[in-house]
């Protein structure tokens, strides 16, 4: 690692670590969990270092943020198989249909409509499409940044796209091709 690589890493630590330790500890209500999962963060982002250009923008934040939330979520289900009764958690099983959200071509007023419920999706989901699409991650990058299957990352994308356009064809009036 270079010494740009250090002072990076130091600001990234500086700017970050308040955000991403409120981040674990709501998933894992506990302090030194927390903690270590945020350390298991940085580790993380240390290996894709040079996709950081800005170390003080919201898209960095944002990025931040989804790896230490599921790095929490990976602890907090590795503990959760030891312990059956650490915390509970909500998993919804979708309809599996093909989307054809790519097709869609997008008015100001479904982009609104398209963010409403972006911002209403489950969070693994919301994760997901914003690693493939707006940080442009390959789906094989994603599997590993957030420790999951490969398979894993292809389900999680198709049920994110098929609620977005379920969603985009019951209030907007959208009908697929």
């Amino acid at each position: 690692m270079s010494v740009n690589d250090h002072e990076k890493l130091e600001e990234l630590y500086c700017n970050y670590k308040t955000v991403m330790l409120y981040t674990a500890y709501q998933v894992l209500k506990d302090q030194q969990l927390a903690e270590d999962a945020v350390q298991t963060a940085f580790l993380k982002v240390i290996c894709n270092l040079d996709k950081i250009t800005d170390t003080n923008c919201s898209r960095t934040r944002k990025y931040l943020v989804i790896i230490v939330r599921n790095v929490s979520i990976n602890l907090y289900n590795q503990i959760k198989t030891q312990s059956e009764t650490f915390l509970p958690q909500d998993f919804k099983n979708l309809a599996e249909k093909e989307p054809l959200l790519e097709d869609i071509v997008i008015s100001e007023e479904s982009l609104n409509q398209l963010l409403r419920n972006f911002a209403s999706l489950d969070k693994k989901y919301a994760d997901v499409l914003l690693l493939k699409y707006a940080y442009d991650y390959s789906e094989s990058d994603i599997a590993e940044l957030l420790d999951i299957s490969y398979e894993n990352v292809r389900v999680r994308l198709h049920r994110a796209k098929k609620k977005l356009w379920d969603e985009l064809e019951g209030s907007a009036g959208y009908e697929r091709a």
